[in-house]
């Protein structure tokens, strides 16, 4: 009887034994796998965002001709030193309903400070009530939420003309 017990109590020191090895062994994989990811997170390709603010239009109307076709804007971005290389922020305007599945590029800038103002000229077949701008950058891509509502006109021909060399007197033909 004394042996079995013995036998019994060499088993379950095995056993324990073994449990133990078996848990440290696992427990030192993990941390040396856990140590490692922290090791190359930093070179993992993590990707370094911005935050663009909304622009901020300075006119409530933009009436755009060929003798007069500036509009001023203004924006801002954070943190600056997520930009990456050769990074361009597109001003893009939506098109007459406020809609931007077809925008058009306004401005192109290359500004690595905040904040950023600068203004763009309104494209000839502008003509509506309910346009906006917004910002996008390329490096990281990112874009703004939109600027407020507003009209916006290209007018064609601004200048006074006459039909009949200002002849006070105008006859109409009527057939």
């Amino acid at each position: 009887m004394k042996e079995y017990k013995n036998k019994v109590k060499n088993t379950l020191v095995n056993y324990k034994t073994n449990f133990i090895f078996n848990t440290l062994a696992f427990s030192s994989k993990l941390w040396k796998i856990i140590f490692s990811t922290l090791l190359l997170l930093p070179f993992l390709g993590t990707s370094q965002t911005i935050t663009i603010s909304n622009p901020t239009i300075n006119f409530t109307q933009a009436c755009g001709s060929s003798s007069f076709n500036t509009f001023n804007f203004s924006f801002s971005f954070f943190p600056v030193s997520n930009l990456g290389v050769n990074n361009e922020f597109i001003v893009e305007l939506s098109d007459a309903t406020g809609n931007f599945l077809n925008p058009t590029i306004i401005k192109t800038l290359t500004n690595n400070t905040t904040p950023v103002s600068s203004n763009f000229n309104l494209p000839p077949e502008t003509y509506g009530e309910n346009y906006r701008i917004r910002v996008r950058s390329t490096n990281p891509a990112r874009t703004s939420n939109p600027s407020n509502i507003f009209p916006a006109y290209y007018a064609i021909h601004n200048q006074p003309y006459s039909i009949n060399s200002n002849i006070g007197t105008v006859f109409f033909v009527f057939g």
